[in-house]
């Protein structure tokens, strides 16, 4: 029988306790299973050893930049854009102050109109490409843990069906939505346990399964946060993903089957799962 000692040391929690998505209750009880357990604290600092050196890379990136052609477009400290003009004969200067004035007025109209369209345009832009980002770093997240699992992550004695049910409710009663055995099921894929996880401060979570032949597979579910969208399939880290989201809920499942395979199991929970 799966205990709470068994999620709270399994990867993802630990890696979830690396990114301070775990309650404070849940990382008391993870640095007191540190302190006890030296086999665990050798595991988190490899977890620890798994962030990968991004700042470094783009840093050459930054060196690679054509400062000669950037700075060529700066006009130098004192240098005006403009040259100055001979001053209008005095019968003309009335005329051209009016006209000035009148295509100054026009023009700042003009730009006004032309800045507030841009800038509609520009938010609408950023506030997309913010819930992209967001939804591209929780997929992320959870292919950066998933591919430290393998069949050996499931080798200790499988929980009965009773606590199966236990740890569903449990998982339910947290996202708000009813998962039953029935539900969540993947044809000919076991299902192994239920845990309950955090991520940006919201319940995350995640379905374990074993499939004989490809190894683990997890769905996770999610609290809407990135608007309704049509399921879609990528790759990362080795493993296929097959996501989608509806005002309420978003889903992923990913694992190391074939991409039609995880499509065909994704759209049947969509269908079972509801939501």
């Amino acid at each position: 029988m799966a205990t709470l000692s068994d999620a709270m040391s399994s990867d993802a929690a630990l890696v979830a306790f690396l990114d301070g998505e775990l309650s404070r209750g849940d990382c008391r009880r993870v640095e007191a299973m540190l302190a006890e357990n030296p086999v665990l604290a050798a595991r988190l600092k490899f977890l620890t050893h798994g962030k990968m050196p991004f700042r470094d890379a783009f840093d050459g990136l930054l060196d690679e930049a054509p400062m000669s052609r950037l700075t060529a477009f700066i006009p130098e400290r004192g240098q005006t854009a403009q040259t100055a003009l001979p001053p209008p004969s005095p019968p003309q200067r009335h005329w051209e102050q009016g006209r000035r004035y009148a295509l100054g007025v026009l023009t700042a109209a003009a730009a006004c109109m032309v800045l507030g369209v841009l800038g509609d345009r520009g938010y609408l832009a950023w506030q997309a490409g913010a819930q992209r980002s967001d939804a591209d770093k929780w997929r992320a997240s959870v292919a950066n843990y998933m591919r430290l699992y393998s069949p050996a992550t499931f080798e200790q004695p499988m929980a009965n069906a009773q606590s199966r049910m236990a740890q569903l409710e449990h998982v339910s009663s947290a996202l708000g939505l009813a998962l039953t055995p029935v539900t969540i099921a993947m044809p000919g894929i076991p299902f192994q346990r239920a845990e309950l996880l955090r991520y940006q401060g919201m319940p995350l979570v995640q379905l374990d399964y074993l499939d004989p032949e490809y190894g683990p597979v997890a769905l996770c579910l999610l609290r809407g946060r990135f608007g309704a969208a049509p399921l879609k399939t990528e790759r990362r880290l080795g493993m296929n993903i097959a996501y989608w989201s509806t005002p309420l809920f978003s889903f992923l499942v990913i694992g190391r089957n074939p991409v039609s395979q995880l499509r065909a199991i994704s759209q049947r929970l969509h269908v079972a799962i509801g939501a």
